[in-house]
């Protein structure tokens, strides 16, 4: 979003308050998405709920591409907090049940490494496509690239290690591994 601000302003011939507003909604409504999508994701389907949020996000993005208003780009981009919210809780919870307790904190870091390697990927996709394309294009290629993912991820993501053929590294469900997880290792030798 802030890669096209000022195409939006211009192009919908709003001032800045108008399009910063975008930024905005999204947080709200991702921030009241995390507690939502925190406790679903104790008690649901993570894989499922991954490949929502990543489907409901590019679907969202796209929509933006050809939206023509934008109070409708408003409720889209609110609409793609609520859906991407839902992603690091679950995936968190995923992870939980693939690596013993005492890695979870080492896996995390790596994971949110991942997290501002893309941010900074598609700050550098999306800045050369708003210089060659229509600002539109910096919501419609990430779109359909979060649409194919959220294919790929429903396709060949599994919640557990036993859904592979492996023996379950941690059978207890999430909420009781991160529990789990603070408490002090026994003492060695």
């Amino acid at each position: 979003l802030s890669v096209a601000m000022g195409a939006l302003e211009a192009w919908f011939d709003s001032g800045k308050a108008a399009v910063g507003l975008l930024g905005s909604l999204f947080f709200g409504v991702y921030a009241a998405g995390k507690l939502l999508n925190g406790y679903r994701g104790d008690r649901a389907d993570n894989r499922r709920q991954i490949f929502c949020g990543l489907a409901v996000s590019g679907i969202c993005n796209l929509g933006i591409g050809f939206a023509g208003r934008l109070w409708v780009i408003m409720i889209l981009w609110a609409l793609n907090g609520f859906a991407q919210s839902a992603l690091w809780c679950n995936i968190i919870s995923l992870v939980s049940h693939w690596f013993y307790p005492r890695q979870h904190a080492n896996i995390a870091v790596w994971l949110s490494t991942s997290m501002v390697g893309g941010a900074l990927a598609g700050w550098g996709v999306c800045g050369w496509l708003i210089r060659c394309l229509p600002w539109q294009w910096v919501f419609r290629l990430p779109g359909l690239t979060l649409l194919c993912f959220s294919a790929c991820w429903l396709a060949f993501s599994k919640n557990r290690a036993s859904d592979v053929g492996f023996s379950d590294i941690c059978p207890l469900p999430a909420s009781e591994v991160r529990m789990e997880a603070h408490r002090p290792l026994p003492a060695s030798g």
